[in-house]
């Protein structure tokens, strides 16, 4: 039986580059996230503080819309370059450092556990 499919498998495993690489991005898709849900709060005057909601839950209300339209396009942008970016660098990070392949025999599979 020695030589057959049953007894060796093949393991693909992230190389350390793309494992880093990975762990850049995720600051980034926390970031994009973040700039999408968090509620976006203006402060008026001095003292008065105006909620335009987030840009994941926009307000309804007219007046609201017409003083928030600029803020929703500047966070919509942040979190789409933030998710872009983070996108962008996992996926160069891993098309360059790629993955390791290594075979493993069956006595290799059974003295490991």
């Amino acid at each position: 039986m020695t030589g057959t499919n049953a007894d060796t498998r093949v393991v693909r495993t992230l190389t350390t580059g793309s494992k880093i690489c990975l762990l850049l991005a995720i600051p980034f898709l926390v970031g994009a996230a973040y700039f999408y849900f968090t509620p976006i709060v203006v402060q008026l005057g001095g003292t008065s503080l105006f909620s335009c909601g987030s840009r994941f839950n926009p307000p309804t209300d007219a007046f609201k819309l017409s003083q928030c339209t600029d803020l929703y396009t500047v966070y919509g942008a942040r979190s789409g370059a933030c998710l872009a970016l983070g996108l962008m660098i996992a996926a160069v990070g891993v098309g360059l450092f790629g993955f390791s392949t290594r075979t493993e025999k069956r006595a290799d599979i059974l003295s490991a556990s």
